[in-house]
């Protein structure tokens, strides 16, 4: 008989989704273990609740996304199953925990893209072996064991989405350098294959998924790319699309394209953390703010 490994989250609101969940899922699977599944609470529901309902799945290996919206709830989750579950064997991963001091935690901590490092753990566990300190502080270290890019759902994810938000990549990485920023740290910037993002995406929005937020660090940064992919999206009437983008960057011929589009159909996200030259500077943002603030007034107008 198979373990039972599970991967939990706790969301913020019911109508967001875990993509993280679904690659490492999706990763435990390729890699020859079948009975991985995924649950996805709330952090409003209360930690006995959850850790009830996790007991009821006999996980004998548990990986936890730890993020700022649920980091004190996630922990004393955490908490209660290892008391009530001592054989347990968990690993957490996700932006709250990955600068966590050395031994502050106890149990192991995944930084960065996490699905070969993921796998890496079942391997382990499944050998009833405990990660060395050098497997350990790689597994804290960003921009390692960098995963093949797949994609993220499968048809028995559609009925837990609708009604939700889906959240959706086409690259991982960024190029800046901005200080404050933990994408800064993927230092290489890599594409989902074409064929594969839009199959998924057609597969999401025949599942009646009516939102998909695309979560690329810089949908913009090659201009014709996010053009080509805005122009098949309007096939879908009806959907809305939300991107991040870096504003000054804005190209005139995807601002005129944009004059063609549904109003509602497409939603930017553009990130303006200072206007202020000597800060941009201190926190290695580059931005031309003048180009920027007219890229807003003509996207409003």
């Amino acid at each position: 008989m198979q373990r039972s490994i599970g991967l939990i989250t706790l969301n913020a609101k019911f109508i967001h989704s875990s993509l993280a969940l679904r690659y490492l899922r999706n990763a435990s699977r390729n890699a020859g273990y079948q009975n991985v599944w995924i649950r996805e609470f709330i952090i409003n529901q209360p930690a006995w609740k959850i850790a009830a309902e996790v007991q009821k799945l006999q996980p004998e290996v548990l990986g936890v996304g730890i993020y700022i919206w649920n980091r004190s709830q996630s922990l004393e989750l955490i908490e209660r199953l290892q008391k009530q579950m001592p054989h347990l064997k968990i690993v957490v991963g996700g932006p709250e925990v990955s600068f966590e001091e050395e031994g502050s935690l106890a149990y192991p901590i995944i930084s960065g893209e996490g699905e070969k490092k993921w796998v890496e753990f079942l391997d382990l566990t499944r050998k009833n072996e405990s990660p060395s300190d050098e497997v350990l502080k790689r597994w804290r270290t960003y921009g390692t064991d960098l995963p093949e890019l797949i994609p993220a759902y499968l048809e028995e994810d559609f009925p837990q989405l609708k009604n939700r938000i889906v959240y959706f990549e086409t690259s991982r990485g960024c190029p800046y350098p901005c200080s404050f920023c933990l994408s800064a740290l993927d230092k290489t910037v890599r594409y989902f294959d074409e064929t594969t993002i839009q199959k998924q995406i057609k597969e999401l929005i025949t599942a009646g998924i009516e939102k998909i937020k695309f979560v690329d660090r810089t949908f913009n940064l090659k201009p014709s790319r996010m053009q080509k992919l805005m122009q098949w999206l309007t096939q879908f009437k009806g959907n809305e699309f939300h991107f991040e983008v870096v504003g000054d960057i804005l190209t005139p011929e995807i601002l005129d394209f944009l004059e063609t589009v549904p109003p509602g159909m497409f939603q930017f996200e553009i990130g303006v953390q200072t206007t202020t030259e000597s800060v941009q500077e201190t926190i290695q943002r580059k931005q031309n703010n003048q180009k920027l603030f007219k890229t807003i007034q003509q996207l409003v107008e």
